[in-house]
């Protein structure tokens, strides 16, 4: 779709990423774990499209030149150091003293 309307890039782009939105404020709302999962996957959809519009965009930057690799590779990169220092960063406000930490508790009544 990008590549189909690329004056619309990044107004498809903001739009997708707002529909990705939508499911993290009614994560609190759900009645049950099956409405959870439909929510996860709808922001599941929307944060692979996001992955993919960057790379289109970064294409569409480097367009015609030889040296886009690298650029493509910086992404990817920032990627893997997110996903390794985000739980690192995460750790000492999930830690509960003296129990079992329940993350999620979802119940029937």
């Amino acid at each position: 779709m990008l590549d189909k309307y690329p004056r619309q890039q990044d107004a498809t782009i903001a739009a997708i990423i707002w529909l990705m939105g939508l499911p993290l404020i009614f994560l609190t709302l759900v009645p049950n774990i099956y409405c959870y999962y439909v929510l996860l996957y709808v922001y599941g959809i929307g944060a692979g499209a996001v992955s993919i519009a960057t790379n289109v965009c970064c294409l569409e930057i480097w367009r015609g030149r030889e040296d886009g690799g690298p650029a493509m590779y910086a992404i990817d990169f920032g990627f893997a150091i997110g996903t390794m220092i985000g739980p690192q960063l995460a750790t000492p406000a999930l830690q509960v003293r003296g129990g079992l930490m329940t993350i999620l508790c979802f119940s029937d009544a």
